[in-house]
């Protein structure tokens, strides 16, 4: 089990649980984490490992409010890629610009979904 944060965008409620915006897509991790979402519907939903991480995050986001929930995931039960561990950034992710969002932002995905019996509270 691991805590994970998020900010939230506007039509996101945790409450509800959350979706990624195509489940079906092909985009990768390289290009989710490269490019953001803006303008990408990938399959994966980007968190934080760190309250550090996300709240520095937030500081540099145009999202306004800026609304931060923490989830309590089981590992076992949601596929988690987890871009902190060096190498499996680096299986992931080839180009520079990745690498240093990824770590920068303590970086973890969820594949598909998150269901709201994860959602712990905002922050």
């Amino acid at each position: 089990m691991v805590f994970l944060y998020r900010l939230l965008r506007n039509d996101e409620h945790p409450e509800m649980g959350l979706v990624a915006k195509n489940i079906w897509s092909s985009v990768s991790v390289e290009q989710h984490v490269t490019y953001g979402s803006h303008g990408i519907a990938s399959k994966y939903i980007s968190c934080c490992k760190s309250e550090q991480a996300v709240r520095k995050l937030a500081s540099m986001s145009r999202t306004h409010p800026r609304r931060i929930a923490m989830f309590y995931v089981n590992e076992r039960d949601i596929n988690i890629i987890d871009l902190t561990d060096p190498f499996i950034r680096d299986c992931f992710i080839s180009n520079m610009t990745g690498r240093h969002y990824a770590a920068s932002f303590e970086e973890v995905l969820i594949e598909n979904n998150i269901p709201k019996e994860c959602f712990v509270g905002y922050i």
